[in-house]
């Protein structure tokens, strides 16, 4: 595993633990020495790698207002 990797899946147990504490962000930045800047850029990077590795599930937002004729 290279560093890109493995900081990826540091940041990956990082974000399930700040999930499962219920904590605020603020709050579970300052008990785990990171900034909210940092926690909020991994929630984003994660979301895009989980997405982007399921692409089938994607729908488009205009299938939501298809009526039947």
């Amino acid at each position: 595993m290279n560093a890109k990797e493995q900081r990826r899946q540091d940041w990956h147990t990082h974000i399930e633990a700040y999930r499962a504490s219920g904590l605020t962000m603020k709050a579970w930045c300052s008990a785990n020495h990171c900034s909210v800047e940092q926690l909020k850029y991994w929630l984003y990077k994660i979301k895009g790698v989980s997405s982007s590795a399921t692409p089938d599930q994607k729908t488009s937002p205009y299938s939501l207002y298809l009526l039947p004729l």
